[in-house]
């Protein structure tokens, strides 16, 4: 579920697009190097577009991610491409995307992090599109992990904020 606030205050709450991905772990160093991964990744149109959560395509992206940990803290860096599917009358070009930001291990099970992204519009007219996020992470078990975080966009064509929460699976 997807909270999100927009212009002149309205307020808007509904399902957000799915996202299914898989990683590839390129390089694990040691505990004093950095790790390297690559990921692809899949949002499969499930948006409510009539409270306009999507546009009823799917996208494709490609990523690598660097994290260098530091004791109980882990810098990072993600660098990637996406096509994005275009909605009727509208083309929306290929965009490439980067973020920097670190994760802080409070506790075994709890860390909690902040990303700084930022991402070419799709289209011709528009701006680049950098949004703040913070959130926190709780492993449930060796495979599961849960999400909560919160955005915040600083560019027109984006959502000004949002609270959302997402669960991973890893095997």
């Amino acid at each position: 579920m997807l909270f999100r606030s927009g212009t002149a205050g309205n307020a808007q709450s509904g399902l957000g697009d799915t996202e299914a991905s898989a990683t590839y772990n390129l390089y694990a160093g040691s505990a004093s190097t950095f790790e390297i991964n690559l990921t692809g990744k899949v949002k499969v149109n499930m948006a409510d577009k009539n409270n306009a959560f999507g546009f009823n395509q799917n996208d494709y992206a490609a990523q690598m991610d660097v994290y260098q940990s530091l004791d109980k803290f882990t810098a990072k860096g993600s660098l990637g491409s996406k096509v994005l599917g275009s909605p009727t009358g509208m083309t929306l070009d290929p965009v490439i995307y980067g973020s920097v930001g670190g994760i802080y291990q409070l506790t075994a099970q709890t860390s909690t992090g902040v990303d700084m992204s930022l991402s070419q519009d799709p289209t011709a007219i528009g701006a680049r599109q950098p949004e703040l996020s913070a959130y926190v992470n709780y492993k449930l078990d060796k495979n599961f992990k849960a999400r909560g975080y919160v955005l915040r966009g600083y560019s027109n064509g984006n959502t000004n904020s949002a609270l959302g929460g997402q669960v991973y699976f890893g095997f």
